[in-house]
């Protein structure tokens, strides 16, 4: 499949009741260039509003060598050959039986159905469940652990659009604290975290999440007011899944299969994970 070498726009299509939505993605060389998106009203157009689509879009955007669909327009020879000789190249219309051009296909699928239901999205879900004030699109955790219950380190994961973001990945050994304490030690690194994003002016979270029950989420706050930062805060005990929001006294508790949850349990297992790692690497210097 030489995926690298030949240009594709991958289209998704859907029609509701009131609407016919298409989602366009320009690969170009195997890299993704653009997503578009267009709506009809679908009581407007009476015959074929795909075929429609295709020769009216194509008219304007010069043809790629393939255009992958779930499904093919019925004359699709003639548009074809259409496309071909407005493009002044082969063209060709396909329907991915299996490989990367299908899992291509299905992720637009699902950025159209999160497009027509945004309440589908597990992060509008997330927002909606903690009365977030934004879609949480940045979402930064932090861990704290101990070597051998003495030398305390600290983790803290990015995840950017529900997605690992590693190269944000940030790695703590605790410098002010003295002895085993959690909530002091979260201070610090919450502190050194965020003073340094002010400073160099880089890009905020809009959610951060800590690991721990009330202590460590106030502990964390505090700090995050300190700095003059209106981001919300929450802890996440992972013993009964309780979630500990700022304004709230009792925890809140999300229905286990619940894809905010899960986003939120990926997030926190991430962080564990990362923070073995360090352990592992300082236990191999001692």
């Amino acid at each position: 499949e030489n995926f690298q070498v030949k240009n594709q726009d991958f289209i998704s299509f859907k029609k509701t009741h009131e609407l016919f939505a298409i989602q366009l993605f320009e690969f170009r060389k195997g890299t993704l260039l653009t997503k578009k998106e267009f709506k009809f009203k679908s009581n407007i157009v009476e015959k074929d509003i795909l075929e429609d689509f295709l020769q009216n879009y194509y008219s304007q955007n010069k043809p790629p060598h393939e255009i992958v669909l779930k499904e093919l327009p019925k004359n699709f020879v003639d548009i074809q050959q259409a496309l071909s000789e407005l493009a002044q190249h082969n063209v060709v219309l396909t329907i991915p039986e299996k490989g990367q051009k299908k899992k291509i296909l299905e992720m637009v699928e699902k950025n159209l159905d999160y497009s027509l239901n945004p309440q589908n999205d597990p992060l509008v879900e997330l927002k909606n469940a903690l009365f977030l004030p934004s879609i949480p699109k940045i979402i930064e955790c932090f861990d704290v652990s101990h070597l051998g219950g003495q030398n305390t380190t600290a983790s803290m994961v990015a995840f950017l659009e529900g997605k690992p973001n590693k190269a944000q990945y940030r790695r703590f050994k605790i410098r002010t604290v003295q002895g085993i304490d959690d909530f002091a030690s979260m201070q610090e690194v919450v502190g050194r975290r965020y003073s340094r994003q002010i400073r160099e002016k880089e890009p905020m979270p809009n959610l951060i999440l800590i690991d721990g029950g009330k202590g460590q989420l106030s502990s964390a706050l505090k700090i995050v007011l300190g700095l003059g930062l209106k981001i919300p805060v929450i802890g996440l005990a992972k013993k009964n899944e309780e979630l500990f929001v700022t304004a709230r006294n009792t925890p809140i508790i999300l229905d286990k299969k619940s894809p905010a949850l899960k986003i939120l349990t990926n997030i926190m297992d991430e962080a564990h994970r990362f923070a073995i790692k360090y352990q592992k690497k300082l236990r191999e210097k001692v």
